[in-house]
């Protein structure tokens, strides 16, 4: 019952400050501005929850229960989940989407002779690389992982196996194409995130490779 009422009290009190927040904004920075952060508010903070459930699950299914427990844990105290959660930035959901698509793969490998999980990873997928940059590392991965279960249970599921692989690198050339390719361009990003890339002529490069 407690925490049932601790529930009831923290979700109440997100909805009334995403209703304040849009308020301010709709007067402030006009209809589409609010819109988009009355959405990303509470999309960061249920990519938070969301990153815990599915550490819990994967953990359970992978790992067994104690070391389960451990992980999630672990994800609930890092300040790095929590600032992911707390924050309104691209990378809010990064955390859940590769936990995320981690349990599916998961979930494909314990029934690989079914077509219709294939299905769902190939949907989750080209979803996740919407979500989340770089979910397509976690797809590359998923994909060595089960690549030879795909094989292993005939044609038509190498046929649903590479149709995925295919919609993923198309939303991903798409997604390049129209967003990240000129934004990565810009003069902005390119001052904003030289002080961490690897540059060999840097002179801190090892520093920055450790």
């Amino acid at each position: 019952k407690l925490i049932r009422t601790m529930l009831h009290e923290l979700q109440n009190s997100v909805i009334t400050a995403v209703l304040l927040v849009v308020i301010i904004m709709l007067f402030v920075l006009g209809g589409r501005a609010s819109l988009f952060i009355g959405i990303a508010i509470p999309a960061s903070f249920l990519a938070g929850i969301l990153g815990l459930v599915w550490t819990w699950q994967v953990g359970r299914r992978t790992v067994g229960a104690l070391a389960a427990v451990i992980a999630t844990v672990i994800v609930a105290f890092s300040l790095i989940g929590l600032r992911y959660a707390a924050e309104v930035k691209p990378y809010a959901t990064d955390a859940a989407t590769a936990i995320g698509l981690v349990g599916v793969a998961v979930w494909v490998a314990a029934g690989a002779h079914d077509v219709r999980r294939w299905a769902a990873l190939g949907f989750a997928g080209t979803v996740a690389v919407v979500c989340s940059l770089p979910s397509v590392f976690v797809l590359a991965a998923c994909g060595m992982a089960l690549g030879a279960d795909a094989w292993a249970n005939g044609p038509r599921v190498r046929r649903i196996a590479a149709a995925a692989g295919v919609a993923w690198l198309a939303m991903f050339g798409v997604l390049w194409i129209v967003a990240i390719g000129p934004a990565s361009g810009g003069a902005y990003l390119r001052e904003y995130w030289a002080p961490v890339m690897l540059d060999p002529r840097a002179g801190d490069f090892v520093a920055r490779v450790v």
